[in-house]
């Protein structure tokens, strides 16, 4: 389910409450559910808002647009321009120079802040999956089931474990949301990159991802909305 954005490092967080929900030992099992969405219809644009640093909002020009479907394997293609953000830049290339062998979308990132590349999200009724790892492999960013304590947990070659937990599910509509308040899930990650300490999430059923922020190692942090134009 996307909306008007993208993760910025996609990349785009914690465990205190393991006891309370379902333990995915891989995270990596496929979500079903209806694939057929206007959020992840090919020809869907995506522009993101301004990225906010630490209270600077920059507006690099990213966009979102949807290229292809195939049965929920929707591929998306991110362009953006850093070049006069290079205070985001330096942070952005600080993260993906310790991702050097993730993806062809990192260089992207270490080219004078230009970005074009593509993205692969598995995006159904039921929930949202990625493959921003160093295998590849396909592991669940949320489930709109969730309840406080699920753990989505995806163990890669090199034996290191990615872990998604799930922190917070409304009950009210409590986060503020462009125009709207909505109910939303939030999903805190682990990080493995330089510099950044964590990445926190926030889904919601019909909007999909809606808000990604990246916790940095240094206080600072990079956030940013997502808001689809169709959904």
């Amino acid at each position: 389910m996307w909306t008007r954005t993208r993760l910025l490092a996609l990349a785009v967080v914690g465990g205190l409450f393991v006891a309370c929900g379902k333990d995915s030992p891989t995270g990596s099992e496929p979500i079903g559910g209806d694939t057929d969405l206007a959020i992840s219809a090919v020809g869907n644009a995506i522009p993101t808002g301004s990225i906010n640093l630490n209270g600077t909002y920059y507006n690099v020009g990213s966009s979102l647009t949807v290229t292809a479907n195939n049965n929920g394997l929707t591929t998306l293609h991110l362009t953006a321009d850093l070049s006069n953000a290079p205070a985001l830049q330096t942070k952005v290339n600080a993260m993906a120079g310790s991702l050097a062998g993730v993806g062809g979308w990192v260089a992207g990132f270490l080219s004078g802040g230009a970005i074009s590349t593509d993205i692969k999200l598995r995006i159904t009724s039921e929930g949202i999956q990625d493959f921003f790892n160093a295998d590849k492999k396909q592991q669940t960013l949320v489930r709109y089931d969730a309840k406080v304590g699920d753990t989505y947990r995806t163990t890669l070659s090199d034996g290191s474990t990615i872990t998604r937990t799930v922190t917070k599910v409304s009950t009210t509509d409590d986060f503020a949301y462009g125009l709207f308040m909505i109910k939303t899930i939030k999903v805190e990650q682990d990080s493995h990159l330089a510099g950044v300490r964590k990445f926190v999430y926030h889904a919601n059923h019909r909007f999909g991802l809606v808000w990604v922020e990246a916790q940095m190692e240094d206080g600072t942090t990079i956030s940013y909305f997502l808001y689809p134009n169709n959904y």
